[in-house]
């Protein structure tokens, strides 16, 4: 089968500016192109560089001069677009579609645009890949009955589409990201002194950042050996005006007085050996989260991971997670002061995470959607 996978335009196909819907398609692209089938990307280009995996097919959605932009603007408000260059975005996918031809359509985050394909490639089956709990202020009923079959990136994600957007059961399958072995692994060296906690992702309050770092302030003012590191910035990558953000103004202020080592935004290649020279992951999302990639990731690293149980983060975890209430940063404390006292009991959850992250394969993750792809399910969604 020839597959192409169409990436919204602030989703790039990066390692550098991509996010983990990138990380998923890349890693889910080498696993089809192993079985025989066929792939192309269609990625909006930002000048970073791009994953080689697949043909990778930049869009050009530049829009030039300030009468451009302000068109743009006016026609996103009185079409309902989602973002301003949408229309632009669609004519470029629409004039790929009809060269690259596929079987398969594989749509990311996006309940309109199966309805945009339909426009050029009718009888094209149409994947629905769901990430994040999306919404659209475009027509979502024609865009949802449009598309063949829905892939959720967890049991959370296929509730909410089932409860949100009324779509039948039979069409939603769950698709479980994996971690790639030889990339993620543990590291050779067994500390023995100190507590070394890793916050990976964005910086902003849903993801639980600032609470990290007053757990951190609780523990050493105890006189406990411990320190955190946090590996991000506002978004996937560097945006201008982050720092005028009150909640960032004073994370920066929290993080400078608890003496974190904060890397910044930390391109993919470096995130494995990041990972590897801490003891304990802390994933205390305040917001559903929809899985936890970084969960596997960090698991595969030979991390323990502590996780709050919202949304798929329990998912993620499985067994191996130590879950705890985010809000509580003294539970949070007394269960890392633990680990400080008593390294055997750390030792075993980093056992666990190893174990749990050997089971999530990429190719698992293929295979599901292999296998809707080659089905052809009646529906009456939208009738």
């Amino acid at each position: 089968m020839r597959f192409c996978f169409v990436m919204l335009p602030f989703e790039y196909y990066s390692p550098v500016s991509g996010g983990a819907i990138a990380t998923v398609t890349m890693n889910v692209v080498r696993e089809i192109l192993k079985k025989g089938h066929e792939a192309v990307v269609l990625t909006a280009d930002d000048g970073q560089p791009l994953y080689t995996a697949g043909e990778v097919r930049r869009l050009p959605l530049e829009i030039h001069g300030l009468l451009g932009g302000f068109v743009s603007h006016v026609e996103a408000r009185v079409r309902h677009w989602d973002w301003p260059n949408q229309g632009r975005f669609w004519r470029a996918v629409r004039r790929e579609l009809r060269s690259v031809s596929p079987d398969v359509v594989v749509l990311a985050n996006d309940l309109v645009g199966a309805s945009e394909v339909r426009k050029v490639l009718p009888g094209v089956r149409v994947v629905v890949w769901v990430h994040n709990e999306c919404h659209s202020s475009g027509d979502m009923i024609s865009g949802l009955a449009s598309s063949d079959v829905f892939l959720s990136c967890s049991q959370y994600i296929q509730n909410w589409l089932l409860e949100k957007c009324k779509v039948p059961q039979a069409l939603v399958h769950t698709a479980y990201a994996g971690v790639d072995g030889d990339v993620f692994f543990p590291g050779k060296q067994e500390r023995t002194q100190g507590l070394r906690l890793l916050f990976t992702g964005r910086l902003d309050p849903n993801k639980g950042v600032d609470l990290a770092v007053e757990v951190v302030r609780k523990l050493k003012k105890s006189g406990l050996p411990v320190s955190l590191t946090v590996a991000g910035h506002s978004w996937f990558y560097p945006r201008a005006g982050a720092g005028a953000d009150p909640f960032f103004k004073k994370l920066r202020k929290a993080m400078t007085e608890v003496e974190v080592d904060w890397l910044g935004h930390v391109p993919r290649r470096w995130i494995p050996l990041v990972m590897r020279e801490h003891d304990i992951s802390l994933v205390i999302s305040r917001s559903q989260e929809p899985f936890g990639l970084v969960v596997l990731e960090a698991m595969a690293s030979g991390l323990a991971v502590m996780a709050s149980p919202h949304g798929g983060l329990s998912e993620a975890c499985g067994e191996a997670g130590i879950f705890v209430d985010p809000e509580d940063t003294s539970q949070i404390a007394q269960k890392l002061e633990v680990f400080c006292a008593d390294r055997g009991q750390l030792r075993a959850w980093q056992r666990r995470s190893i174990e749990r992250a050997a089971r999530a394969k990429w190719r698992s993750t293929a295979d599901v959607l292999l296998r809707v792809s080659g089905q052809r399910e009646a529906h009456t969604l939208g009738a």
